[in-house]
């Protein structure tokens, strides 16, 4: 499976926009422009992949409880260097939760935009898809 894009509607478009390039500081702004309802869009990531924003012209307040109403919980990126970009999204003052995780396979850490937001961010530390994808650890 290789995800094209997904689509998101979101708080603040520039909050979200923010977060996605100090993760990833290569992406670029693919396209942008006003919705049809009076908001706006833009696609943010490379040239084959991209999340597509979308907000509102008055953004509403969301009564979704994560993890257990119907919804995304939480969108995954592998990065390649975790510490790197934790201490980097820490020093910009984003807030981290205590979901992470560290084995011998992968080590994982979950942020949230200022947009309400949770991201997961993964570091594969083995390219064995069974020791990646232990799950019992």
């Amino acid at each position: 499976m290789n995800i094209e894009h997904t689509n998101m509607t979101v708080r603040n478009i520039d909050a979200t926009t923010r977060f996605l390039r100090a993760v990833y500081p290569d992406i670029k702004i693919r396209g942008k422009g006003p919705r049809q309802n009076g908001g706006i869009w833009q696609h943010v990531g490379t040239q084959t992949q991209y999340i597509a924003l979308q907000q509102d012209q008055e953004p509403s307040v969301s009564t979704r409880r994560d993890y257990y109403d119907l919804g995304i919980n939480h969108v995954g990126f592998v990065v390649e260097d975790l510490a790197v970009i934790t201490e980097r999204l820490l020093a910009l003052g984003y807030r981290k939760n205590d979901m992470g995780v560290e084995n011998e396979g992968r080590h994982s850490e979950y942020f949230v935009d200022e947009s309400g937001i949770e991201w997961e961010l993964v570091e594969y530390k083995s390219d064995d898809p069974s020791v990646r994808n232990n799950y019992t650890q």
